[in-house]
């Protein structure tokens, strides 16, 4: 198993943001390298907080081929998705925050177009009541039209029904 510091060396080689300022032209790391690390090199690292991230002008695959992916590998595929992913994520965080802004914008025209006017309220709500009421009269209305027409039609049966019986009773 390999020593502490060999692991720790290791790790930031893959990892560190920091190494394209310590790395020389063959793509190795100054006295970093896997069997000895200085302290002032393990210290910089350590004093260095992991939630900054290195963002180089070039992309890191291009400027380092040393720490990105062998061309054609299975992991370069892998490699370029996880660049594109955090870019997609970048271009919608954007567009998210644009379409906000435009929503909030538009709701603050819309508001300050159209004032609360309590006097076309309550024409409005006026106007539904008696609405409301005016179909409700008319249902009833034809309620009864109805009821009157059934009684119209039990009338002319009656007799009709009092003919029959007579005629049978003589």
């Amino acid at each position: 198993m390999a020593a502490p510091s060999q692991h720790v060396a290791t790790v930031d080689k893959q990892l560190s943001p920091a190494l394209p300022k310590y790395a020389d032209q063959k793509g190795s790391i100054g006295k970093a390298t896997l069997g000895q690390t200085s302290a002032a090199y393990r210290n910089s690292l350590m004093s260095q907080p992991s939630t900054i991230q290195f963002q180089p002008e070039v992309s890191l695959a291009s400027a380092l081929p040393s720490y990105g992916p062998r061309r054609g590998s299975r992991f370069e595929a892998l490699f370029q998705d996880a660049l594109n992913r955090q870019e997609r994520q970048r271009v919608r965080k954007e567009e998210r925050r644009r379409v906000e802004d435009e929503e909030i914008n538009h709701k603050n025209q819309r508001k300050a177009r159209r004032s609360f006017d309590m006097a076309k309220f309550k024409r409005n709500v006026d106007a539904d009541v008696r609405h409301r009421q005016e179909r409700k009269a008319h249902r009833e209305a034809q309620r009864i039209e109805e009821k009157h027409k059934k009684d119209r039609e039990a009338v002319r049966v009656v007799p009709a029904e009092l003919f029959m019986i007579q005629s049978r009773l003589s």
